[in-house]
């Protein structure tokens, strides 16, 4: 990772180094794919056309170039420029602790995006290649990373479908007990309001002149075309 002051005093970070020489060398690759595009196609049967053949391999070089380039800066001490990243806090009102913090933090950050570029490359080599966690982790450290990046990213993934499956169980638990309780509110309410009715259909069939009420009540579920236990079976 290529770091320099400007002649106006701020910061120039190159995060992928020397572009003129990566782009060179990138094209030497697609030079040398488009060579061979023709026999590996024809090796696997004609199941890839030229053009194929060569996306597929000039693609990978670039993955390999791209994480080889941004390797160089996952070790650069930025501490010759703490005084800068100070006079910039200084310039936006920070003091002491506040300084400091915010002189760290700007180191920090350009190292993780050169860390961050670094793995997004190996990792689009292993989406490429589906190379194992373990190899990943051999090219890793043979470039200067750390050499367990992919133990790291396959316990968070595994951790991630952990936690989707305890989360949707939880979600369905409570989806089961709200219909249930809706279920059975509905019918509890159900109940009362046939119960209700039950009752008001006695009293007017008693002071219809009905024994009981009871034979009213066959009428008045026939009239209304409620279900035969609707209004209880003590009023049929």
């Amino acid at each position: 990772m290529a770091v320099s002051v400007t002649r106006s005093g701020g910061i120039y970070i190159e995060i992928s180094g020397d572009t003129k020489k990566l782009a060179a060398s990138l094209e030497e690759a697609k030079r040398l794919a488009n060579m061979s595009a023709k026999s590996i196609g024809e090796a696997f049967g004609d199941a890839f056309s030229e053009r194929s053949a060569a996306k597929v391999t000039t693609g990978l070089a670039a993955r390999f170039a791209a994480a080889r380039q941004a390797a160089k800066g996952l070790k650069t001490d930025l501490s010759a420029f703490e005084t800068h990243f100070k006079n910039m806090g200084r310039s936006i009102g920070l003091a002491g602790k506040e300084l400091e913090t915010f002189a760290q933090a700007q180191a920090q950050a350009l190292q993780k995006k050169n860390a961050d570029s670094f793995l997004n490359s190996l990792r689009a080599v292993q989406r490429e290649t589906g190379l194992s966690n373990e190899k990943m982790n051999e090219l890793s450290k043979s470039l200067g990373g750390v050499g367990n990046e992919f133990d790291k990213a396959a316990r968070t993934s595994k951790q991630a479908c952990i936690n989707f499956a305890q989360l949707y169980l939880e979600a369905a638990k409570l989806a089961i007990l709200k219909f249930s309780g809706d279920f059975f509110k509905e019918s509890f309410d159900l109940a009362a309001r046939y119960e209700t009715l039950g009752v008001v259909v006695q009293q007017v069939g008693r002071t219809a002149g009905y024994p009981g009420g009871g034979g009213f009540a066959c009428h008045a579920q026939e009239a209304i075309g409620l279900p035969a236990v609707a209004l209880g079976r003590q009023w049929v």
